[in-house]
C-alpha cells in the first residue's frame, strides 16, 4: 500500500490521457491521433521505472522512543486536471522529536464537465475528511486528533458558515 501513495501522480498522468480521450468522444475501436499515440507510448515508457521505487514500510518511530500521542494530518488541494489528500501520522514522544510518516494519498481526477477551482478545493476537503474516517477505523493506533489543512480560503469560509 505504501507503494500506491507514491505512484498516485503517475497514474494520474495515465488518468488524464484517458480521460482526455473520452472528452473528445473516442470510441474504444477509434485509432489515435499521433499526438495521443506518443503520451501513451511516453507514459508507457515511464512505467519500467516504477520497479526502482524503494520505499521502507515502517512507520513506527525508533524503538527507544516512548509514543504518547497519534495525531493524523491531512493535506489537501487540488488544480483544474485533480484533487487529492496526502495523509500523514505524526507520533509524539516522550523524550525525542516526534516522528511524522506518510501513510496514505488518494488523488481522483477533476470531472469531464468543467468545473470551478473552488468547487474541486471542497471535493478534496471532503476526500481528506472520507480518508480520516477510513484511517480511524484501520488504524491500530488511538489517534488524539485530526488535523486538516488546506491552502484555500474559500474552503475554510464555508467550513467557519
Amino acid at each position: 500500500m505504501i507503494l500506491w501513495v507514491f505512484l498516485c501522480s503517475f497514474v494520474l498522468s495515465a488518468k488524464v490521457i484517458v480521460q482526455d480521450l473520452c472528452r473528445r468522444k473516442y470510441g474504444w475501436n477509434d485509432e489515435l491521433s499521433p499526438n495521443d499515440v506518443l503520451h501513451w507510448q511516453q507514459w508507457l515508457e515511464d512505467l519500467p521505472k516504477v520497479e526502482q521505487v524503494k520505499i521502507g514500510q515502517c512507520v513506527k518511530p525508533p524503538d527507544d522512543c516512548k509514543v504518547e500521542q497519534y495525531s493524523l494530518h491531512h493535506f489537501c488541494d487540488a488544480s483544474q486536471i485533480g484533487y487529492g489528500v496526502a495523509s500523514y501520522v505524526r507520533m509524539e514522544c516522550a523524550v525525542k522529536q516526534p516522528n511524522c510518516s506518510l501513510i496514505l494519498g488518494k488523488s481522483r481526477l477533476a470531472p469531464i464537465k468543467s468545473t470551478t477551482i473552488p468547487r474541486l478545493e471542497l471535493m478534496a476537503a471532503v476526500l481528506a475528511v472520507k480518508v480520516d474516517k477510513m484511517l480511524h477505523s484501520e488504524l491500530d493506533y488511538e489517534i488524539n486528533e485530526s488535523l486538516f489543512w488546506t491552502d484555500s480560503t474559500i474552503v475554510l469560509r464555508y467550513i467557519l458558515n
